[in-house]
């Protein structure tokens, strides 16, 4: 299997938490949702769009600030990211937002084994994650955890064999995998992750898809997303 090297960014959410304004921010007695979301457009004239779905439903929901409110050195068009807002209508409908700050999250996109990940990679479970959570938005796996922190070469990725696309299995099994290259005991840290798997969710005969991982938190290590 060819070298799967991310960059993998473990955020401190409380540092790196970006402003959308020049203000203090919200007030104590302020409601503001903190949701993964899709970075799709950004102009002056139409402000700043993104693109949202609950966890379990396929209708998308659009959120517009009428300012540009996001810095695309930090996260790209096209790129999901955690942003806290408010809402001007009822909870998830589409319609304006007051984005209050946000923070870059690591994205990727579903990658092939061409000869299985049990075959090329058989200790792919040694290093696990501490799993908070897992849900699907849209076209997307979102995964918030904690792994073993370390400076040196690192990998979070998300893998499908190749037999399972050529074969079209309706249910293939995708691994959530996260290697360090040269393992360390240290500290842990939070990390919030995006895997755009378009690749294999726009064929009909999909009817979903399993994520298998090593789950240090709970004994649950398979998770099923349908359509």
């Amino acid at each position: 299997m060819k070298k799967l090297l991310n960059s993998l960014f473990l955020i401190s959410i409380a540092v790196l938490f970006f402003s959308c304004s020049n203000d203090s921010g919200p007030f104590e007695d302020e409601f503001v949702n903190y949701d993964i979301m899709q970075l799709v457009s950004q102009n002056k004239e139409k402000g700043t769009t993104f693109s949202f779905y609950v966890a379990g439903n396929n209708d998308e929901v659009i959120y517009t600030d009428v300012r540009e409110v996001i810095d695309t050195t930090k996260v790209k068009l096209g790129d999901c990211l955690l942003l806290g807002y408010k809402t001007m209508n009822k909870p998830y409908e589409s319609g304006n937002i007051i984005a209050i700050g946000y923070t870059p999250i690591l994205n990727d996109k579903l990658r092939v084994s061409e000869d299985g990940v049990d075959n090329e990679m058989p200790d792919w479970k040694r290093d696990g994650i501490y799993l908070y959570s897992i849900w699907r938005m849209g076209n997307f796996i979102n995964v918030h955890g904690r792994l073993v922190y370390s400076d040196e070469d690192k990998e979070l990725v998300v893998v499908i064999d190749r037999k399972d696309v050529n074969q079209e299995n309706p249910l293939p099994t995708l691994r959530l995998i996260h290697r360090t290259f040269d393992p360390v005991e240290n500290f842990e840290r939070e990390f919030y992750a995006s895997f755009d798997i378009s690749a294999i969710w726009k064929f009909d005969w999909l009817e979903g898809v399993q994520v298998e991982l090593n789950n240090l938190n709970l004994k649950q290590d398979t998770f099923l997303f349908y359509k």
